[in-house]
């Protein structure tokens, strides 16, 4: 396999999804937190920094994740459906998770090709 080349092994493991995002009786909204945004760091912990949150250590990451899913406003609903982050790759790269307890709805689900644009544009800079 050389370089700009995904094995097919993984692209037979993995497929493109598009979802669409709706709401429980949970989590009736579905905000995302940004994690870049300046507010959020500075409302978070006095010490919590963009490196730390773009580091290698996921304990970081988990940890603010799961105060985010766990918090419960006056209604007893949960606010936000999940959070949106940059790549530790660069800011072209934006990443967006939901939590597990978002109602997810399968619009297309299709298997990975080789010719995929997407997939080959990724290879080729990584």
């Amino acid at each position: 396999m050389g370089d700009g080349h995904i094995d097919a092994n993984w692209r037979e493991q993995h497929r493109i999804a598009h979802v669409r995002l709706g709401a429980s009786a949970t989590r009736p909204t579905l905000e995302f937190v940004d994690l870049e945004d300046a507010a959020t760091i500075a409302d978070g912990h006095s010490h919590l920094t963009l490196a730390g949150i773009h580091g290698e250590d996921r304990t970081i990451t988990c940890w603010i994740s799961q105060i985010i899913h766990d918090l419960v406003d006056a209604d007893g609903n949960h606010p936000f459906a999940g959070i949106r982050y940059v790549s530790k790759h660069g800011a072209d790269f934006e990443c967006w998770a939901t939590f597990e307890d978002v109602a997810l709805e399968r619009l297309s689900i299709s298997p990975i090709h080789r010719e995929n644009p997407d997939l080959q544009a990724i290879a080729t800079l990584f």
